[in-house]
């Protein structure tokens, strides 16, 4: 019988501009049952089905229930290649979390370990014979063989063959790193350095712009997800920041620690409004596009698109890398953290409720106002990656940003009843938007669990600069 959480019960906590002692505790203990709930929750769905090679999140998040296993897009028989890589690294970085954070009994400590590392190694196995019988791939959607799928219409599926000589696309850089914290894990050798000629292969695509996105359309409102010539994105150098991270901290390879300050220094250079290329949007916001030239890409209609999450998870992992590897570049890390506070502004629902989705950086208009749940713990973790290099009193309003996500996120997001996993999506009202951001599959302790479980070490370990 699985021994059950030594914690104590979720309580969500409103913090005030300037917390006290009690609160900062409350607030954390809060966190640490959350990521510990939706973990146990992880092993237990994995643990009923020992035959099923993939983490299972396909259940509704507005009530707990499973989504029918018939349905072609949510379930069983449909398997993400984006949530398959992000769970395998997000199992790796809880099982390293455990070992070293307090509160936990020895026993519990132990019963997670043994059980987070008999998953990973039935996952590696299944997602790695997937892949040699598929000419090295993953799909972005994919039956449980490995066989690629297409969606039609937002509500059905098409098989399709498998493309070895495609570009690398996201599912190919999910997995990459997903495999290498896996494999590290476990200590699989041979698969990490599969994990390694796999991510060297993707950088190879990412740095000559051959690199493609694989998402396919799952929420009409969503016209980004559309792949148009002469359109680039800088998301797949943001991704790769947490490969960059990952790999350096368990290589010490300086290569890694160069690859992630160009990705960093290419985004800046040109997705950021930091010298008023575009005059008429605000300083250091990020637009989502280029063109061909490196310019901002300026849609059919004027609009200049930006999304402010993403532009908010960049910063963290960005300035998560330059912690790791050991950049200490303090103009760097200062311009980053203006970028954070430009875009949460951007982006920040006159209402409290969240980050809305997308904006027109040169009117400033709401393009979509639904707030999707993974932007407020990656904009935690962003605030709190700059609490080491800020004066006392630069982080005042920086810590603002990380109050005010904290009490959106709990008080609106956060479901008790469901493994104190957050909803995916509100509307401008507040209330459950009947969207899929990007695959209806639970976050598999991604966004939430390694975003917060971050913000829980840079806590615990730095303080302002004085």
């Amino acid at each position: 019988m699985p021994l059950f959480l030594d914690t104590l019960p979720y309580a969500p906590v409103e913090l005030t501009a300037c917390p006290s002692v009690e609160q900062q505790a409350q607030a954390q203990q809060a966190y640490v049952t959350m990521v510990l709930t939706s973990l146990q929750a992880l092993l237990a769905r994995a643990e009923r089905q020992p035959d099923y090679g993939f983490v299972d999140t396909k259940f509704s998040l507005a009530d707990g229930k499973d989504f029918d296993s018939a349905d072609p897009i949510r379930g069983q028989s449909a398997i993400y290649g984006w949530i398959q890589g992000r769970a395998i690294e997000a199992l790796a970085g809880h099982r390293a979390w455990l070992k070293q954070t307090t509160g936990l009994s020895p026993a519990l400590r132990q019963e997670l370990d043994r059980r987070l590392h008999a998953l990973l190694v039935r996952l590696v196995n299944n997602l790695e014979n997937l892949r040699h019988h598929n000419q090295g791939r993953l799909s972005f959607v994919m039956t449980p063989t490995g066989q690629p799928l297409r969606i039609v219409d937002c509500r059905s599926v098409v098989r399709c063959e498998p493309q070895s000589d495609a570009p690398a696309n996201f599912t190919d850089l999910f997995y990459a790193k997903g495999l290498a914290a896996a494999a590290a894990s476990i200590g699989n050798q041979t698969a990490f350095q599969s994990a390694q000629k796999l991510l060297e292969w993707v950088v190879r695509d990412i740095e000559s712009e051959q690199f493609t996105s694989d998402q396919q359309q799952l929420d009409p409102s969503n016209p980004g997800v559309n792949p148009i010539p002469g359109r680039h994105l800088y998301a797949p150098r943001m991704i790769a920041l947490g490969a960059t991270a990952l790999f350096f901290r368990l290589t010490q390879n300086n290569e890694y620690r160069q690859m992630g300050v160009r990705f960093i220094e290419h985004i800046l250079q040109r997705h950021a409004n930091t010298n008023q290329q575009v005059p008429e949007a605000p300083a250091f916001s990020l637009w989502e596009y280029t063109d061909d030239h490196g310019r901002p890409y300026i849609e059919a209609d004027g609009i200049l698109r930006s999304l402010p999450g993403h532009a908010t998870e960049f910063v963290g992992l960005a300035l998560k890398h330059l912690r790791v590897s050991g950049v200490d570049d303090l103009p760097l890390q200062k311009l980053l953290a203006q970028v954070l506070q430009a875009n949460l502004q951007n982006g920040w629902a006159a209402n409290d409720y969240g980050i809305v989705h997308s904006v027109d950086l040169r009117s400033g208009r709401i393009l979509n106002t639904n707030m999707p749940w993974w932007s407020l713990p990656e904009t935690i973790r962003a605030a709190m990656e700059c609490r080491n290099f800020q004066s006392a009193e630069a982080w005042k309003p920086i810590a603002k940003i990380a109050m005010t996500c904290s009490n959106a996120f709990l008080r609106r997001y956060v479901r008790p009843a469901v493994h104190c996993m957050a909803i995916q999506t509100l509307n401008q009202n507040g209330q459950v938007a009947p969207v899929i951001p990007a695959v209806p599959d639970a976050d598999p302790c991604y966004h939430t669990g390694l975003s917060l479980i971050d913000a829980l070490e840079i806590f615990e370990q730095t303080q302002p600069r004085r």
